[in-house]
């Protein structure tokens, strides 16, 4: 058993994100995007995060159902949609002007695990596997406690004119937060957030 005299504090960190702008790309141009799957754990998941964030902050974002009908309607897995004329297709038939792909880089989930309140520590009935803990439901009057770790995740998402095939926008981040989805969603806003200072669509 490792007894633990005290907690670590809860903190947010991250790595700041990492831009790249198109300095020829012409943002004027494009009116309505299309978000797909990233790759990686949960990558569906991701993206409908980020469409919410898009739709947000003022974009027009085809909806996803249309854009999984449309992929399964041309049979595309993944790694076809990296091809210009796959992009090209898809942009022509949801009427989009860029799409949005991205993958997931890190994935490390929040774990929970089980104290024993032992007077004023805690024994661990595990080893503690994270960046940053914290104590969860804390009752010094009961025999347990609950102790989370943070979620860490690792995101690249570009933006890609579906006409020309050309890369408009490509960001990167790490983030630590309480849970994945709200990893996510940080991670989301940073990128949101600096493409509006280029794509005047956003708000």
């Amino acid at each position: 058993m490792k007894k633990l005299l005290f907690f670590l504090p809860f903190i947010f960190s991250c790595v700041s994100p990492q831009i790249a702008v198109n300095k020829k790309a012409d943002f004027s141009k494009i009116k309505r995007i299309a978000v797909l799957n990233f790759s990686g754990p949960e990558g569906s998941t991701i993206a409908d995060i980020f469409t919410i964030t898009f739709l947000k902050h003022g974009a027009d974002v085809v909806e996803r159902q249309q854009l999984e009908a449309v992929t399964k309607e041309l049979n595309l897995s993944q790694s076809e949609l990296s091809d210009p004329g796959t992009r090209k297709k898809i942009g022509k038939l949801l009427s989009v002007d860029a799409l949005v792909i991205g993958s997931v880089t890190s994935y490390k989930p929040n774990t929970k695990y089980l104290m024993r309140n032992s007077g004023g520590s805690f024994d661990s009935v595990k080893e503690i596997k994270g960046k940053n803990v914290y104590i969860q439901n804390f009752d010094p009057s009961t025999d347990t406690s609950i102790l989370e770790t943070t979620a860490e995740i690792g995101i690249s998402m570009r933006m890609i004119d579906t006409e020309n095939g050309s890369i408009l926008y490509s960001a990167y981040m790490s983030y630590e937060g309480l849970d994945i989805p709200t990893t996510v969603q940080s991670i989301s806003e940073y990128f949101v957030k600096s493409l509006s200072k280029y794509w005047n669509e956003l708000i």
